[in-house]
């Protein structure tokens, strides 16, 4: 009886810790395809739009982050390590964003799986961090001609892997290409009806110095690349001091930060007695299905929102 009622026990407990686990792995969108598909994993949601306008329907495409979730400081789930072991094709964007994942991706992708750092190429030029020397910029997509590049290095990574379907990724490429030269133009033609002096970008973290470089907009931020950072008291004077003296308008909070350092930005538009002038989508893409939830759409969207404001 007692050997009866303890394996009973035992497997119930398999049970529930098998149905946790299915619960999670379908939560994570990180099932395995229900197809014969090659599966291709990217680390942020970002990329992970890329590849779906790339692919052309070949490729099971899953996303390790979610929606606004923060790639600084994101920690991986379990599940992480089972999905990356059954990619035939891994997209990341390099440069130090994924940190601890990166690790968990060369120790599980399995031998002859194709792996690709987007942002680590020969035509893309990293910004170092203000406050540490050495380290590299990872947030390049907000360079279009930048996003091109990863486009272009999806494609030809997604050649490599299912050489039969060049043709329909090089289609596909051109195409999303033509649509990001639409963006830039659209981009340079609005940033250009703010007035140079009025052109300045608070935010709450440092991530649109590409942005700034390429379109020709002051970027300041209340800390540095990484969220990781905690910002001190005299930063906040110094944004404050800023804003006076240079009569901006308004600053900018995000959405894959921290309330409390989006209620630090607050603190400075209330000290400064200027407004929030919206929220901005910096490391992570709203849900799939919402305006925000591609690449082209979050950046219409906050060039919209900076030109309402700044103008």
């Amino acid at each position: 009886m007692y050997k009866r009622s303890h394996l009973f026990a035992l497997s119930v407990i398999f049970v529930l810790l098998a149905c946790s686990d299915l619960a999670c792995e379908r939560q994570n969108q990180q099932a395995s395809p229900a197809n014969d598909k090659p599966l291709v994993v990217c680390t942020t949601t970002m990329i992970s739009d890329l590849a779906r306008n790339i692919c052309g329907g070949r490729f099971e495409v899953v996303g390790i982050m979610r929606p606004g979730e923060d790639p600084h400081i994101y920690t991986p789930r379990p599940t992480d390590a089972l999905l990356i072991r059954k990619a035939k094709l891994l997209l990341r964007n390099g440069l130090h964003l994924e940190g601890t994942l990166a690790k968990i991706i060369d120790n599980n992708l399995a031998p002859g799986a194709v792996q690709v750092a987007v942002a680590e190429d020969p035509r893309i030029k990293p910004l170092e961090s203000e406050q540490y020397k050495g380290a590299p910029d990872p947030h390049c997509w907000f360079n279009i001609a930048y996003f091109r590049v990863y486009a272009e290095k999806c494609s030809s990574a997604m050649s490599q892997v299912d050489p039969a379907g060049k043709e329909i990724y090089e289609k596909a490429e051109n195409s999303y290409r033509q649509q990001l030269e639409e963006l830039e133009k659209y981009t340079r033609e609005q940033l250009a009806t703010i007035p140079k002096q009025r052109r300045v970008l608070i935010t709450s973290h440092d991530a649109f110095q590409y942005f700034g470089r390429a379109y020709d907009v002051e970027v300041h931020a209340l800390i540095g690349i990484s969220t990781e950072q905690e910002p001190k008291p005299q930063d906040v004077e110094n944004l404050v001091k800023l804003i006076g003296e240079r009569q901006i308008k308004s600053v900018f909070i995000e959405t894959s930060v921290s309330g409390r350092l989006n209620n630090l930005v607050r603190k400075v538009s209330s000290k400064a007695a200027v407004e929030v002038g919206g929220t901005l989508y910096s490391d992570s893409l709203a849900e799939p299905d919402s305006p925000c939830g591609t690449y082209i759409g979050m950046l219409h969207y906050n060039v919209d929102t900076i030109v309402k404001a700044l103008r």
